[in-house]
């Protein structure tokens, strides 16, 4: 039996969709990205602990926002201390900054890139998003720094928000 060409067509393109798709999840769950993923969270954890111990000291202040400007200040710092450190937390910025800018271009439908990442995507911004902005803010960087990455979060977060 003869398919009609536009069903041929149809079925290659939900295809190679599949194909990026599943490519998107070998590159997430290959080295260095799984290392930069697990160094990530555990420095996190720890930012949390301390954030959590010096928050309590800050009476009246609102804990996201104290978070936010903790996870950018020791980033900050690990910038200026821990240069290998730093470059291996950026991997996953990195794969972000990819990925936003195929869903950014309409190359992946940004809702298949937040309904496969998601929870990634919004973890990562908080840890990042405040640095960035303080990157930005240096004179001389360019305003497209992370573009991609930053567009990603905030399509995630318009999103979560009209859901």
């Amino acid at each position: 039996m003869r398919y009609p060409v536009s069903r041929q067509l149809r079925t290659m393109a939900l295809q190679t969709r599949a194909q990026v798709y599943l490519a998107l999840d070998q590159r997430w769950e290959d080295e260095p990205l799984v290392s930069a993923r697990e160094h990530l969270s555990s420095v996190v954890d720890g930012w949390d602990a301390e954030a959590a111990v010096a928050w309590t000291a800050a009476p009246g202040t609102d804990w996201s926002e104290y978070l936010l400007n903790y996870y950018a200040n020791k980033l900050d710092w690990l910038a200026a201390t821990d240069a290998a450190q730093y470059r291996e937390l950026f991997l996953v910025c990195g794969f972000f900054e990819t990925v936003g800018f195929t869903a950014h271009t309409k190359h992946i439908p940004p809702r298949d890139i937040v309904g496969l990442l998601g929870g990634s995507i919004a973890f990562s911004g908080r840890v990042f998003e405040r640095h960035l902005q303080g990157q930005l803010a240096i004179p001389g960087t360019s305003p497209h720094y992370f573009e991609h990455f930053r567009w990603l979060v905030d399509y995630r977060r318009r999103q979560f928000r009209r859901a």
